[in-house]
């Protein structure tokens, strides 16, 4: 037996696991690259459906920013239209105010007083007029304060001044026009 050599066979089992291992390595880069290639197709998947969620998300706030914008045309619109009705309901309660309010001051301009300018300004009247006497002045002034149609008279200034031979009181006198309502109940 001394004559046997196991070199060879040693030899060639080494180049056996040699082969083996670089099988086994070469299987496992394999396995690890397909682990690797596929770990990242099931990401890029996911990135992919969250970036299609996202555009949705993106378009449909699109869509309902578009909405809320026309829901607030139509909100300025429907506040719009309400001012505009309650312009004309105030116009329609308030048409019957002016003729009240002349017809009341021709009730209450005594004789010897006449007016020769007017001036409203929201609920306020100015008078500029002449007249015979202070004293026709002051009655115009009870009779202004009797008034259902007006309140507070206010006397700015009064002025005597001779006139063709006459004395003449310019006067310049403001009003207050009453809540029309109280006034109209009362009649």
């Amino acid at each position: 037996m001394n004559g046997i050599n196991l070199l060879p066979w040693r030899e060639e089992k080494r180049r056996v696991r040699d082969r083996r291992m670089l099988f086994y390595c070469g299987a496992i880069w394999i396995i690890c690259g397909a682990l690797i290639l596929s770990g990242h197709r099931y990401l890029q998947r996911l990135q992919d459906n969250q970036k299609q969620r996202n555009d949705y998300l993106t378009a449909e706030i699109t869509r309902l920013n578009a909405e809320i914008e026309e829901i607030d045309i139509l909100r300025s619109k429907k506040d719009a239209l309400i001012a505009r009705m309650e312009v004309i309901q105030n116009l329609q309660s308030q048409r019957t105010q002016v003729v009240h309010v002349f017809d009341d001051i021709v009730r209450k301009l005594p004789d010897g007083v006449y007016f020769t300018s007017m001036d409203k300004k929201g609920r306020n009247f100015g008078f500029t007029g002449t007249a015979q006497s202070n004293a026709r002045v002051s009655n115009l002034m009870d009779r202004m304060d009797s008034s259902d149609w007006f309140a507070n008279p206010e006397l700015k200034v009064i002025n005597v001044m001779p006139s063709e031979g006459v004395r003449l009181s310019e006067f310049d006198l403001q009003l207050t026009e009453q809540n029309t309502r109280i006034a109209e109940e009362s009649l």
